[in-house]
């Protein structure tokens, strides 16, 4: 009897630390919910012209350096719009969002290959255009690779760069301990290749998302309605970056004069190749941090927002 009694307790303890949990866990979606809203507001999305192309950007003001957040491949500003929203409340710094030249509402002006080099090029000129003179650079994924071209072609525009996992695969390809996964990685770009270049577009785009970046079940356990589209709307851009050698093959060790910070987060759930990549950074940097994002994968950055959020603006004081 007084075992019953004792599991029934536990089984009720357990009923409501859940539904405590998922409380909490509503509020604060609700709560970053209605920061994003009010970012939105204060920031709408407009078509800033940089001569070359047209970029989909929110602008939200402040005070002082502003914060650019460049997203990744396939997605578009909304990937970050949580981190951007969160960060509007720990700091008084303006905030720049914007989707890349050929992403979602952004115009590609012309029909030759993307490049990473246009791509930095782009957030110069957005940030002139904008009306400053440097930015603190955060870049996700391919982002982190843009911030790394850009600080490495315009050093005096970044004044600290915010790196979560740059997909730097070149500094793997020659080391054996790296040898099968950057096999397997490339047979696998090339079949998403494949797959779009035959109009099999979500299949490819799965592909891509569920064994390079992500993980297995991310497509839809990670993915919202809203990013799966925004991705599988984007695949002609991606095909064009996969044409451009120079997106993983990036001078590190050039970032060694950047008189900045130089912050590299990372999530500790991972896949393989960009804890490689992040470990092989700072074997060439010298002055960098690492700031560890529990409970995450490549995904950490819009997932654990508040997490990525609280770094940096805490780095920023």
């Amino acid at each position: 009897m007084q075992y019953k009694k004792l599991k029934l307790s536990i089984g009720l303890l357990l009923v409501v630390l859940f539904q405590t949990y998922a409380q909490e866990r509503a509020n604060t979606l609700s709560l970053s919910q209605q920061y994003i809203n009010a970012f939105k507001e204060k920031a709408p999305l407009v078509l800033v012209d940089i001569k070359t192309t047209q970029l989909a950007t929110r602008h939200y003001k402040g005070k002082g350096t502003p914060l650019v957040l460049i997203h990744g491949t396939l997605d578009d500003h909304h990937s970050l719009i949580t981190l951007a929203a969160l960060l509007a409340q720990k700091t008084t710094k303006p905030i720049i969002l914007f989707d890349l030249r050929g992403h979602s509402s952004s115009v590609l002006t012309n029909q030759q290959p993307g490049s990473i080099v246009q791509d930095a090029q782009d957030v110069v000129k957005l940030i002139k255009k904008l009306g400053y003179k440097s930015a603190h650079i955060v870049g996700h994924s391919y982002g982190a690779n843009i911030a790394i071209k850009l600080t490495n072609t315009h050093p005096a525009m970044v004044a600290n760069l915010f790196l979560y996992e740059p997909p730097v695969f070149g500094l793997l390809i020659n080391k054996p301990q790296y040898q099968q996964g950057v096999t397997k990685a490339t047979q696998t770009i090339a079949q998403a290749k494949n797959s779009l270049e035959k109009g099999a577009i979500e299949d490819g785009v799965k592909l891509f998302i569920e064994n390079i970046a992500f993980g297995a079940g991310s497509w839809h356990h990670i993915m919202d309605k809203r990013g799966r589209s925004a991705m599988t709307s984007n695949y002609l851009t991606f095909l064009d970056q996969l044409k451009d050698q120079q997106r993983f093959r990036l001078n590190i060790a050039q970032l060694n004069q950047h008189k900045g910070k130089i912050i590299l987060l990372h999530g500790r759930q991972s896949l393989p190749l960009f804890k490689a990549s992040i470990h092989e950074i700072r074997q060439v940097l010298n002055h960098e941090q690492l700031l560890l994002i529990e409970g995450a994968g490549h995904e950490g950055i819009f997932t654990q927002a508040n997490q990525v959020a609280s770094r940096i603006a805490k780095s920023l004081q």
